[in-house]
């Protein structure tokens, strides 16, 4: 018999049932999907298939491990239920619905996004500056939410990856599964899974040069302005840099290269260039909040409100009410007088 001091009590969550475990969220099996299932995406910590529903007819996206094949971890299994759980509680028009959790294979139902994710478009589509102001912008307000919420929700792994889009164009983020890892680890395993993620570049200098500080909403702003400077450039942060380099460098003050940023861009852009260098400030005390960078990007992408001649072109235009600025006030007349080129060209 194992003495009573060796003994691990069980876990709780292991011995409730699984429609316990996760209150008014669905369950499902393999069975209940068709089963033709599609890979759509690939990471290091996960596969995302498409599927569709035999009774309900709809696609669905469901984020398993990595190896469907390997047995499963209580960790994992730990993990996927919490990050299920969280996502049921959050319903925000730019944040991806969940539906309830597959059992076999393990893993999360989610609503479909049409157009994958961000990080699959911009190295093959050309977007016009409306579609990117606006996919800036719709990203912000769902940064500001889970923000707003009491206490606040951080992402902490905010990235053209988990930025996706539907079958118009309208952004929707997702994968919230780092939040709680990170609490539990060290700063090495963090930075370490980080690289692992390709989220190395979104980390914000301060997680490198101060061993024990949590964490706080400014992390989400850095990695939001590098993301800005992705969708304005349609380029990789930091290409042909290895991790050393770029923890050091971003730790000294280095930002991806401005040099992509051309003067023949709109007034617009190189304003929204202006909040992207708030937003990756050295000093996290001086990166605006997401409620003033909403005002900001809304007011942005007001200015590019022309109308739409060609009907295939009308899901990429938006009404927008705010006209508050962080910057400079702004010429209106300069602004009024150049027109949007309305053309989106999306051929691979």
């Amino acid at each position: 018999m194992v003495p009573h001091r060796a003994r691990r009590l069980p876990d709780p969550m292991a011995v409730r049932p699984l429609e316990q475990q996760l209150g008014s969220l669905t369950v499902f099996t393999r069975d209940d999907f068709e089963e033709e299932w599609h890979l759509v995406a690939s990471g290091g910590f996960s596969q995302v298939f498409q599927a569709r529903h035999k009774r309900w007819r709809t696609q669905y996206a469901i984020k398993c491990s990595p190896c469907l094949q390997k047995e499963t971890t209580s960790s994992e299994v730990s993990c996927l239920f919490e990050e299920a759980v969280k996502m049921e509680k959050i319903k925000f028009q730019y944040i991806v619905s969940i539906y309830g959790v597959c059992k076999q294979p393990l893993g999360i139902v989610m609503e479909f996004m049409a157009n994958g994710s961000l990080e699959k478009i911009l190295p093959t589509h050309s977007l016009c500056w409306q579609l990117k102001f606006r996919i800036i912008h719709e990203t912000s307000l769902a940064m500001n939410f889970l923000h707003s919420i009491k206490p606040p929700l951080l992402h902490l792994d905010l990235k053209p990856g988990n930025i996706l889009l539907d079958n118009n164009m309208h952004v929707k983020i997702s994968d919230f599964g780092l939040s709680k890892w990170m609490e539990q680890s060290t700063q090495k395993q963090y930075i370490e899974r980080s690289a692992l993620r390709g989220t190395l570049s979104y980390i914000p200098p301060e997680m490198f040069l101060e061993n024990n500080k949590a964490p706080g909403p400014e992390y989400d702003v850095y990695s939001f302005g590098i993301v800005v400077w992705e969708i304005l450039t349609q380029k990789k942060p930091y290409a042909g840099l290895n991790m050393m380099t770029i923890i050091i460098q971003v730790a000294a003050g280095m930002r991806p290269s401005l040099h992509d940023v051309s003067a023949e861009w709109p007034e617009e852009a190189h304003q929204m260039v202006d909040l992207m260098k708030l937003c990756w400030d050295q000093d996290p005390k001086k990166r605006p909040c997401f409620l003033n960078v909403i005002i900001e990007t809304d007011m942005l992408l007001s200015l590019f409100q022309t109308p739409v001649a060609d009907p295939e072109y009308e899901a990429l235009t938006r009404k927008v009410s705010y006209k508050s600025s962080l910057s400079q006030p702004h010429r209106s007349a300069r602004r009024s007088a150049r027109r949007l080129q309305t053309v989106t060209q999306m051929t691979p």
